[in-house]
């Protein structure tokens, strides 16, 4: 996945919520298409994490 703004990261990870619940079998493919979170500034790194979390709990 190719990103430009942090916010269209968090409408991805929101999305991804849905999917996850319905197809958790996609959970690795989707966990490894958003660790390419480490190209964004570091003050952001912490916020998309904490979706990521919400996301995979």
């Amino acid at each position: 996945m190719s990103f430009h703004k942090t916010g269209v990261v968090r409408q991805y990870l929101g999305a991804f919520h849905e999917i996850v619940l319905y197809r958790p079998e996609l959970c690795d493919t989707i966990k490894a298409a958003v660790e390419e979170l480490s190209r964004y500034k570091n003050s952001m790194v912490p916020l998309l994490q904490k979706d990521m979390h919400k996301l995979f709990k």
